[in-house]
């Protein structure tokens, strides 16, 4: 990765770690600011909150540490251990302010619903956010990291929790072996060694190469297939990075492999943009296909825009469009195929994008949240599978550069600085060009 690249990185790595202190020192100030009566409620809320920015602190932290000079590892790990010693400090205090009402409610669970045996029991646990787990080798590491770090190296949740949340984040093949489990803490450490079958790094290699050979070529040009192709070979070749593979100094092989996989059209525009270069960059090549994904994507707008009639409005009567010519028809046609391959709209279920739903851009800013936030979306690119934190779109809030969509921008909660009169006239025209019609090429 060129020097340039990687200063960017950290510029982009820098802001996203500020944006998480804040969130940490809105906890801090809950818990300074605490008032029984008042706040109690609210302890269990913000414990979730608090384990989900120490999550997404030690991800940006590790990544910062392993791209910056290494004169400033130790500033980093100091930064990383001050940060783990004020996350326990408050966690700790919420968990001493959550521990009475627990126990006052397993009293009361007690007296109204005795167990019938100790095989059957289970204890309501608080909601945490995390991946779950079918057996699909290619996603066992991110799972692996991701629960040891939120659950299993947590020593504040009992043996008999952890269990019941391992069993709950289970899956399909990997669930199987253990249906039968009685949720007891005796339980814990047979159940996670067994599964840690699937942390076999040879094995693991093994398939993530053959997984990578083995991904089925593109028939046609779809940004749906094409932007879901990017990410799994994206994921896997992060997946054997992870595993001390050399993927940096894979650019030829990485390349040609993935390239095989394409559609022919795409192959095409590959191979015109690159004929004059002796050297190509798998980075540059994901780059390349990403940038197709937002064209295609435009190309399908463009078409669902002009498949719909025009109707003129004559002395207040609405004089309907005149007979399609047979050239029409085809054009018409093409663009009904085109629109057959949309996703169906999360806001009015038609067959668009949700940025390009007129329903939705009328919403005000807090509807348009909080449907993204029910539909469980990416708040910056609209689509289902990954968080905001891990999209892979190049593209930001045009008004903040936050890692959210434009459309769901709100002014209210922005600096004075950073949404003058101005920008917030902006952030209107767009969610009114989106519901006339007038769409932007791009989810930005």
């Amino acid at each position: 990765m060129p020097d340039k690249k990687v200063e960017k990185r950290l510029a982009d790595l820098g802001v996203m770690k500020k944006g998480i202190l804040v969130h940490r020192d809105g906890v801090e100030k809950f818990v300074n600011d605490f008032q029984e009566a008042r706040d109690s409620c609210q302890v269990p809320v913000r414990i979730e909150s608090l384990d989900r920015v120490y999550y997404e602190f030690l991800e940006v932290q590790s990544e910062i540490e392993q791209l910056d000079d290494e004169e400033q590892l130790n500033r980093h790990l100091s930064e990383r251990a001050d940060f783990e010693a004020r996350y326990c400090t408050v966690k700790g205090f919420l968990l001493s302010k959550r521990s009475a009402d627990a126990n006052q409610a397993a009293q009361n669970a007690s007296f109204h619903h005795p167990p019938a045996n100790q095989g059957t029991f289970h204890l309501r646990l608080p909601q945490i956010d995390l991946p779950k787990f079918n057996g699909d080798f290619s996603k066992w590491l991110s799972f692996r990291d991701t629960y040891t770090s939120m659950v299993h190296s947590n020593a504040d949740i009992p043996n008999v929790a952890k269990l019941q949340y391992l069993i709950q984040l289970l899956e399909g093949e990997a669930r199987k072996p253990f249906e039968s489990v009685d949720i007891e803490a005796d339980n814990y450490g047979a159940v996670w060694d067994a599964l840690l079958r699937y942390d076999n790094r040879r094995f693991l290699k093994k398939q993530l190469f053959r997984s990578i050979y083995d991904f089925s070529s593109l028939k046609r040009e779809s940004a749906n297939e094409l932007h879901e192709l990017v990410d799994e070979f994206q994921r896997h070749v992060k997946a054997l990075a992870k595993l001390g593979e050399p993927v940096e100094h894979w650019d030829t092989p990485l390349v040609n492999i993935l390239s095989y996989k394409l559609d022919p059209a795409t192959l095409r525009a590959w191979e015109e943009k690159t004929s004059q270069q002796d050297d190509v960059k798998y980075n540059d090549l994901v780059e390349f296909l990403y940038q197709r994904v937002q064209i295609l994507e435009s190309v399908a707008t463009d078409l669902l825009q002009r498949s719909q009639p025009v109707q003129t409005k004559v002395a207040g009567n609405v004089v309907p469009p005149k007979k399609y010519t047979q050239s029409k028809v085809a054009a018409n046609a093409a663009a009904s195929d085109s629109r057959s391959n949309l996703p169906s709209c999360y806001a009015c279920s038609g067959k668009h994008f949700l940025f390009q739903c007129q329903v939705f851009a009328k919403m005000p800013v807090s509807q348009r949240r909080e449907l993204v936030s029910q539909r469980k979306i990416c708040w910056n690119c609209f689509r289902s599978g990954h968080q905001a934190r891990h999209c892979s779109s190049k593209f930001t809030c045009r008004i903040c550069r936050d890692r959210h969509h434009t459309l769901l921008h709100d002014p209210s909660q922005s600096s004075k600085s950073s949404c003058t009169p101005a920008i917030a006239s902006n952030l209107t025209e767009t969610a009114q060009e989106t519901a006339q019609g007038r769409l932007p090429p791009t989810n930005k």
